[in-house]
């Protein structure tokens, strides 16, 4: 079984969002989910937190 987890929400900056997304991966999950919900753009904050690559190498899949 995989778990993966929403990130997000209203009001929410650049820095919480990808500090949820890097948490995540800390934690051990094996993914995390964004939606066009809010101001910001699901594949632009997908690719700022990639930009370093996974935390610890702890996420087996790319992003």
């Amino acid at each position: 079984m995989e778990i993966g987890v929403y990130v997000g929400g209203a009001g929410l900056g650049l820095d919480e969002m990808t500090g949820q997304v890097r948490a995540a991966a800390e934690a051990g999950l094996d993914s995390a989910f964004l939606s066009r919900l809010t101001a910001w753009d699901a594949l632009t904050v997908l690719a700022l937190v990639g930009r370093g690559g996974p935390p610890h190498g702890s996420w087996r899949r790319s992003w």
